[in-house]
């Protein structure tokens, strides 16, 4: 048999032929289709950015992914033996990119059957910026209240600034890095503490410092205190003379708000040396104010007094009783020289 003769036999009704062939193939993919088993996994899903670029844009933390194969081998697969990875180091520009994800199994897994993987969606659409680093300052947030008559001079932080490296437009956005919060509820005396720096944006890296040290400083709370309409004290104002006309005084001190609230002014406090009024008459006497050396003196209502000062009665009754003594012994005298 000739060429010729097979090439006429192969081709006589062809059409039927034809389709059996290719019902026969398809019956035998369904007949092999029919023995795979399928299960999905949920699979985390790692993100590769060594390259110049960073997303700003989130991707889930795990995809599902869907294998199929024979069913002995498909019991031999656990979701630890599956990597989803999506790789964005082959961009080099900015921009918006659907990236793919790749599937792949451990290499650990040693098949006998042909195994196929999907996961949906295969691509995830993300933004693409400039990795850049900065440096901002760190703040540590202070909680609580020092012990009473007690304040924060200072809080020192070291160090002060911190690197941190992320997309652009979010890097450009940051002002400082918060710290843990340092409490200072019912402290008074100085103390150290390492603080860990916090990150509230997943695209952001803090490079360096992770810890800083916070050193508080405190000091005692300095208060002003008003006193007001406190009486004027005549010091060395003799004896035969009153003061009949005075003012009152207002003043206000500042210090140490532990000794200013337990002072309170005495009748001496308000002063006015009058040991050089030798006669009666109208003064304006300069006022001086007794406080401890504890104190400043912030403001007085008066920087002097007006006082009218005058003889007591009883000095002016025995002024008057003399002088009647007097005249009558003049009398007397005169009557005895007749």
């Amino acid at each position: 048999m000739n060429i010729e003769s097979i090439l006429k036999k192969i081709m006589h009704n062809w059409f039927p032929k034809t389709l059996c062939i290719i019902a026969a193939i398809i019956l035998f993919v369904f007949g092999l289709t029919s023995q795979l088993e399928k299960r999905s996994f949920n699979v985390p899903l790692q993100a590769v950015e060594d390259g110049a670029l960073q997303r700003s844009s989130g991707i889930p933390s795990n995809v599902l992914v869907t294998i199929r194969t024979k069913p002995q081998t498909i019991t031999t697969i656990t979701s630890a033996d599956i990597q989803a990875v999506i790789d964005f180091s082959y961009y080099t520009r900015e921009g918006t990119y659907a990236v793919p994800i790749n599937l792949s199994l451990s290499k650990d897994i040693i098949l006998n059957d042909p195994v196929e993987l999907t996961v949906s969606p295969n691509t995830y659409t993300v933004k693409l910026e400039s990795k850049v680093r900065k440096s901002v300052p760190i703040v540590v947030p202070i909680v609580g209240n020092p012990l009473h008559g007690y304040e924060l001079k200072e809080n020192r932080v070291n160090p002060q600034v911190a690197i941190i490296e992320g997309p652009k437009s979010m890097v450009e956005n940051v002002k400082e890095i918060n710290t843990q919060e340092l409490y200072i509820s019912e402290r008074k005396d100085d103390f150290s503490e390492k603080l860990s720096l916090l990150n509230l944006n997943k695209f952001i890296t803090i490079v360096s410092p992770k810890q800083v040290e916070s050193t508080a400083f405190f000091q005692t709370s300095l208060v002003e205190k008003t006193y007001s309409n406190c009486p004027v004290f005549f010091a060395n104002l003799d004896s035969k003379f009153e003061i009949t006309s005075s003012e009152n005084v207002s003043f206000t001190i500042s210090g140490a708000e532990l000794v200013v609230e337990r002072f309170f002014p005495s009748e001496y406090t308000i002063q006015v040396d009058c040991s050089h009024i030798t006669k009666a008459g109208e003064y304006e006497l300069p006022i001086s104010i007794a406080v401890q050396d504890a104190f400043k003196i912030e403001t007085q209502s008066h920087q002097v007094v007006k006082v009218v000062v005058s003889d007591k009665k009883e000095n002016l009754e025995s002024q008057t009783l003399d002088k009647t003594e007097k005249t009558i012994e003049k009398k007397i005298e005169e009557n005895i020289k007749e």
